[in-house]
């Protein structure tokens, strides 16, 4: 995959964040969403003095975590990382655990101190919706994060010529299975744009998924993990940025037919 990286076109608030990305790496267990509430306080400027823990940043979205879920909310072959749990609430059951999108949210607003705001994103999530979305919001100081079903992608160690062939014809039937099944926040920072299909570039929270944490997903799968596939629905993005951009990202959601609200 490594001559379609150069490729990818970065979308225009993701820098600051990408550069952290590998340091930050691997996410807590059960702290996918409070691993990107962290990061997202780099989007913007002035960016923040220090970066809170991911333990921090769990406490600030309420985040709580349940001891019955293990290997099967970890990708293959990434080891257990309970650190800080100690500090954080237990979930009443195991659906309960994790971090919901409204509290990833507001726990970013707060750790901002009002200098971002995290505007949802939700709808039913056609392809063509989730594309011509990420084409208007790829000029702005932002950074989209995602949640999403992870069933619905491709495995992220995609063979070139699988994602090339793609590109060319569109056609997303083929492609290695995905790697796990769990709900989980994914950042999204670029796009390759080829003949027919369009590729999304992934930054994950696992260095064991994809090219140390970052992957390519064409954008149908993406969609279907937001929520276009029937049996992966309720899920949206979280544009990040400063507040002067909510009307902006409300417009866009507008303009293909979604709308800036929770999904959960």
């Amino acid at each position: 995959m490594s001559e379609l990286w150069d490729l990818v076109v970065p979308f225009a608030g993701t820098a600051p964040v990408l550069t952290e990305h590998g340091r930050a790496l691997p996410q807590i267990d059960q702290l996918c969403g409070p691993f990107w509430a962290r990061l997202a306080l780099l989007t913007g400027t002035p960016g923040p003095g220090r970066l809170p823990s991911q333990v921090q940043a769990a406490e600030a979205t309420g985040t709580q975590v349940h001891p019955a879920l293990d290997a099967d909310v970890r990708p293959s072959g990434q080891p257990p990382n309970r650190t800080g749990w100690d500090q954080l609430p237990r979930a009443t059951a195991p659906a309960h655990a994790g971090t919901s999108g409204r509290r990833l949210a507001a726990g970013v607003g707060d750790l901002a101190a009002g200098r971002l705001e995290a505007v949802p994103v939700s709808g039913s999530w056609r392809p063509e919706q989730l594309g011509g979305l990420l084409a208007e919001l790829a000029d702005l100081p932002a950074f989209i994060i995602a949640n999403i079903a992870t069933a619905a992608l491709w495995g992220s160690h995609s063979a070139d010529s699988a994602l090339r062939g793609y590109l060319g014809s569109g056609d997303d039937t083929g492609g290695p299975p995905p790697d796990w099944d769990v709900g989980h926040f994914v950042g999204i920072w670029g796009r390759i744009v080829g003949n027919r299909g369009t590729l999304v570039a992934v930054a994950d929270t696992y260095a064991v998924l994809g090219s140390h944490g970052r992957h390519l997903q064409p954008l149908p799968r993406m969609a279907r993990a937001l929520g276009a596939d029937s049996a992966h629905r309720g899920r949206g993005l979280l544009v990040v940025g400063e507040p002067s951009l909510r009307t902006v990202v409300q417009d866009a959601a507008e303009n293909v037919g979604l709308r800036t609200a929770f999904w959960d």
